[in-house]
């Protein structure tokens, strides 16, 4: 637990890790006063990131200098470095073909002449090819990946290998990622697919494109290909070298706020994070239900779950870039009291820009640093969030339900419609007939519902459980993390090593309670054998799921009002003897009162994040339970 003393002034480790945009001619006083800026206004670390506009011999003899002079001025202001990966996947010049991203597309036959590509399948009137996408790496490939390693891992950084683990924490990498809507390929992935599946991929590559046949068997199958190559190639490599250098692997994906893009973009978002030391997220505009018009919750509870089962507890969240220049203290409080509801530790300002001139003014605002009329005011906010994530960085999750995720469901839906003579993309987000528009409408529609209810939940992606799972003394143990109740929302699909893993858990006493239909293929194909797990609860509402719940679970903790409570979400963490509660109220326009109930005796103190005061309340204790009043105000939090 925290020392209460450090508590009004918490360390620089909870000041979060702040985008420091490198986007100009780099003066070696210039970044010294600009690091001394961030030091004095409370900020912890940054990432020293280039950034559109920088004028360098990237990444020359001169630039590595003024790395140098910024790594050298953080050591001597006791601030951390976050370097960047040299190049990032989507960027790398001169890249050889042989280690370029491969992609398949599809044209008519007419059209056969002027395909760029290797074809790989003919049917009746379309081609099906493969083509490179230029600077792009191939995550796929292990060998692209050696070549990778080596040119923006340890070359670039060699000369500052002596501050790995010191002064350099970590070496961040910003979205690696396929190009959508065309769909990854790699040189062995038909002999990968045929090892897992037993069948040809090529030969039923037209299944990935038309809706016929067993066309959601072959997606399934292809995108759980995708799933183990990208792993094996990609991540579990960065990781490796990023823990033989004392380093942290940091980062965030791409896309993974929708179904569609997160598929088109990444494959399947929750598998990876496992794999970084720092797993992080972005989250752009002034709107919290950006981009799908539901609520942005998909993003952040897929990164702290997966998170919590891998027993980590710095998970980051880019906050505030591409919103307004005007944006307040208050909205951006509202966002990181939002996302520390929801698990997120540690706060990274999107973004500092070392300069604003000329048109560089009008990229991604706003620009958090001196040129703002409130900056000599800001170190207010970071010390407020400072206190806040000190705090939440403490202690265990308390979650006791797994929410399965539907990603592998989404696989079998997920296509590329799109050939050379179209000039368009048209997404299936905006596709009300497709299958993925409603998933993407009521899969953060059943986690809203869940947080309304102030339930303790974590997702679940089946590939952690299938690596991860077991069943001890009657709950699902998924890493870290430990299960009485697994909710499985509307899913065509489990894996075979689920089903194996739920018939355990159910014989053993856990509760299974099936939202929506239950699923009627296992690992892609036709197989009903989930309907004959015993003791299976099935719901159709919102209000059923509630009365299951309130029938099965023992709840921890439970928010009483006689108001509508359902904006009030609540962050619990177990410590020795005792909970640490953040609670939010996510409805900026109306405040909230009642009583939060909490199962034993506590004596109850309120620490105080805006102020760094700590002083005791009087709580009701009967009947085993602490009772305390709560009052919030409109999207506030305590």
């Amino acid at each position: 637990m925290i020392d209460k003393s450090q508590f009004s002034m918490p360390d620089l480790e909870y000041r979060g890790t702040d985008l420091w945009m490198l986007n100009d001619k780099l003066e070696d006083a210039e970044l010294k006063r600009q690091i001394k800026e961030m030091k004095d206004k409370g900020c912890g670390s940054f990432i020293a990131r280039t950034f559109r506009g920088l004028k360098s011999d990237y990444p020359g003899k001169n630039f590595m200098d003024r790395m140098k002079v910024i790594i050298d001025a953080a050591k001597e202001m006791e601030m951390k470095v976050f370097l960047q990966a040299g190049y990032m996947p989507g960027g790398i010049p001169e890249l050889p073909d042989e280690y370029t991203h491969t992609v398949i597309k599809m044209a008519n036959i007419d059209e056969e002449t002027a395909i760029d590509g290797v074809i790989l399948f003919k049917s009746n009137s379309t081609v099906y090819y493969r083509t490179m996408v230029k600077y792009t790496l191939d995550l796929l490939n292990p060998d692209a990946m050696k070549y990778y390693m080596k040119i923006a891992y340890e070359d670039t950084w060699e000369s500052f290998k002596d501050e790995f683990g010191k002064t350099i924490v970590s070496v961040w990498v910003d979205e690696p990622h396929f190009i959508p809507p065309n769909l990854p390929w790699t040189n062995k992935l038909p002999e990968q697919f045929l090892k897992m599946w037993g069948y040809s991929i090529q030969k039923n590559i037209e299944l990935l494109f038309i809706d016929m046949d067993n066309y959601r068997t072959v997606r399934y199958h292809y995108w759980r290909t995708i799933l183990h190559m990208l792993k094996n190639s990609y991540f579990e490599v960065v990781s490796k070298w990023c823990r033989e250098h004392n380093l942290k692997f940091g980062g965030h994906l791409m896309g993974e706020d929708t179904f569609e893009r997160q598929i088109g973009f990444t494959c399947s978002a929750m598998p990876l994070y496992k794999y970084m030391d720092i797993p992080g997220i972005d989250h752009l505009t002034n709107s919290m239900e950006w981009p799908s018009q539901a609520k942005f919750l998909m993003t952040p509870l897929q990164c702290v779950s997966a998170a919590y089962q891998a027993g980590k507890k710095d998970i980051l969240c880019e906050m505030y870039g591409v919103s307004t220049q005007s944006i307040s203290f208050e909205r951006q409080k509202y966002i990181f009291d939002y996302f520390t509801s929801l698990g997120i530790t540690r706060r990274c300002v999107h973004a500092r820009f070392y300069s604003l001139k000329g048109e560089r003014k009008r990229f991604y605002a706003p620009h958090m640093s001196y040129q703002q009329p409130w900056w000599n005011d800001y170190k207010e906010v970071n010390d407020y969030c400072a206190r806040v994530s000190s705090l939440m960085y403490q202690g265990e999750p308390v979650a006791d339900i797994l929410v399965l995720h539907p990603i592998e469901t989404a696989f079998m839906e997920y296509k590329n419609s799109v050939s050379m003579s179209k000039s368009a993309v048209v997404t299936v987000e905006d596709d009300r007939k497709n299958e993925i528009f409603r998933m993407n409408q009521s899969f953060p529609d059943l986690l809203r519902n869940l947080l309304g209810m102030q339930l303790p939940f974590n997702l679940g992606d089946e590939d952690t459980i299938a690596e991860w799972g077991k069943v001890e003394e009657g709950k699902l143990k998924v890493g870290q993390m430990y299960y009485n109740t697994v909710i499985i929302p509307d899913l065509k699909v489990i894996r075979e090593s689920t089903f194996n893993l739920l018939k355990q858990f159910a014989a053993e006493g856990g509760n299974i309670i099936v939202k929506g239909k239950a699923p009627y293929t296992i690992d892609g194909k036709y197989d009903k054998r989930f309907e004959d797990i015993e003791g299976i609860k099935c719901v159709d509402g919102i209000n059923d799921l509630k009365k299951v719940i309130s029938e099965i679970s023992k709840r921890d903790f439970i928010f009483e009002s006689i108001d509508d409570s359902t904006s009030i979400w609540i962050n619990m963490k177990a410590v020795d003897n005792g909970r640490i509660v953040f609670i939010f109220n996510c409805d900026n326009t109306r405040g909230r009162r009642g009583t939060l109930n909490i199962n034993g005796l506590y004596d109850v103190e309120v620490w105080n994040a805006e102020d760094g005061t700590i002083a005791e309340i009087n709580a009701k204790k009967c009947d085993g339970k602490t009772k305390i009043d709560i009052e919030l105000e409109a999207g506030s939090s305590r």
